[in-house]
């Protein structure tokens, strides 16, 4: 009779086999476990790690004000909520959550936290991952509106962030609203969510990934910090300038001028210009040299009227120089297959889009582009939109507006118009008075 393949002895080697197998699975398992799933050992709980200590480096300087940036990443099942050091709860979509009372976590102070989610519409919280403190915070960040269509009902709205803005957000009130220049600002309190539903299908998802946040602190008078996170956008950029007051221990010029306030000079004989700078390190504004932004894109920090920036385009209307916001998305030539002038009328929600026309930030046509506003009638097929320059071509009567003759981008003749002769006669006697134009 022919023996089994393996017989008693094989079976009994293969279960030592099998054992030794799994005990050697088992102590892996144990030693890997941290990194086999474990909330600590996520892109998301890394970043947060980041995002907590940029913050503290922030609140901890001995200044009025501080602002920084940081790359942050939130995969989704995962959020980021704001805590109040005098409030035991914060807002998360329509309820409200409990502030992790451990005193490892956040104990009676100001904190924000990392938590996991439900990867789903108003996703229920899971766990807390971590908690880092903070004395003494608010924590705010800025309401922006979905623009796109199918975000829900008409009070689900200010929930929803566009796909071109990115980051998904989870409150619905705003704690305080004010203006920076002509633009409003509505602050609610920080919750940044990995993934959100903004309309009722669940197929409309919006989904953070990796965005680069500015972060502003400022001190009030009680020493409480207010810290601000949000994208970071020229607008975000401006607030800091224009929310922040020099303090009164600043160059003269400058006590109780907003930050990077423009002033001229006259310093033996010669103007100077000058901006308030603020020194963290000195807690107060100095004056630091500046010169003038030449028309067009602003490139490096420069005087545009009476602020200095470092961003956008600085246009000259009525022999005044203006700035304006170049508020337009990353990757916006290539993005949008800009390759000629007409191409830059992309869409009704980018105001810059005239700027980059004008400016021709893409380097489309080498004779030049100009923005024709009114649909004229050299060049012109219709309002608003982005033409190539004719050649030869005069200022008067190709551009519509001040600003853009100022910039005169296709280097027309500039010359006015020849006056019409107007057939005076000659004063000789006081009691002859030329006619009544």
């Amino acid at each position: 009779m022919k023996k089994g393949i393996f017989g008693f002895k094989g079976i009994t080697n293969l279960i030592l086999v099998a054992l030794s197998i799994f005990v050697v699975v088992s102590a892996m398992t144990k030693v890997l476990a941290p990194y086999l799933g474990s909330e600590t050992r996520t892109p998301s709980y890394e970043n947060f790690q980041l995002l907590a200590s940029a913050v503290d480096g922030l609140v901890s300087l001995k200044s009025q004000s501080a602002i920084g940036s940081i790359i942050l990443e939130i995969e989704p099942g995962y959020v980021i909520i704001g805590f109040e050091h005098d409030k035991d709860k914060a807002n998360y979509f329509h309820t409200e959550l409990d502030k992790p009372k451990d005193e490892k976590l956040c104990g009676n102070e100001a904190c924000i936290c990392l938590f996991k989610v439900e990867s789903k519409k108003y996703g229920k919280i899971k766990k807390v991952v971590d908690c880092v403190k903070t004395s003494k915070a608010r924590f705010y960040s800025r309401s922006l509106t979905y623009k796109k269509m199918g975000c829900g009902r008409e009070d689900e709205r200010n929930l929803c962030y566009s796909t071109e803005h990115g980051i998904p957000v989870c409150t619905t009130v705003a704690q305080k609203t004010y203006f920076v220049g002509n633009k409003e600002f509505a602050d609610r309190q920080l919750c940044f969510l990995g993934k959100h539903f903004p309309g009722y299908d669940e197929d409309d998802e919006v989904i953070w990934s990796t965005q680069e946040m500015l972060i502003q602190v400022k001190t009030s008078p009680n020493d409480e910090k207010e810290v601000f996170i949000d994208l970071k956008t020229e607008d975000n950029l401006l607030r800091y300038k224009f929310i922040n007051i020099c303090p009164t221990e600043s160059d003269t010029r400058c006590i109780g001028r907003h930050y990077d306030y423009v002033f001229t000079e006259n310093i033996v004989g010669e103007d100077k210009t000058f901006a308030c700078k603020f020194d963290y390190q000195k807690n107060k504004c100095i004056n630091e040299n500046i010169e003038e932004c030449p028309i067009g894109p602003i490139s490096e920090k420069c005087a545009c009227g009476e602020t200095a920036y470092e961003f956008g385009f600085c246009i000259k209307e009525n022999n005044v120089l203006r700035h304006k916001n170049k508020e337009l998305p990353e990757g916006y030539c290539f993005g949008n297959k800009i390759d000629a002038c007409e191409k830059y009328k992309t869409d009704n929600d980018y105001e810059s889009d005239k700027y980059a026309c004008t400016f021709n930030i893409c380097g489309v046509a080498e004779i030049g582009c100009y923005w024709d506003t009114k649909g004229a009638l050299v060049g012109g097929l219709k309002k608003d939109a982005c033409e190539t320059c004719p050649a030869p071509c005069n200022c008067n009567n190709l551009y519509d507006e001040e600003w853009i003759k100022e910039a005169n981008p296709c280097g027309c003749e500039c010359n006015p118009p020849a006056a019409q002769s107007t057939n005076l006669l000659p004063i000789t006697d006081p009691t002859v008075m030329p006619p009544y134009i």
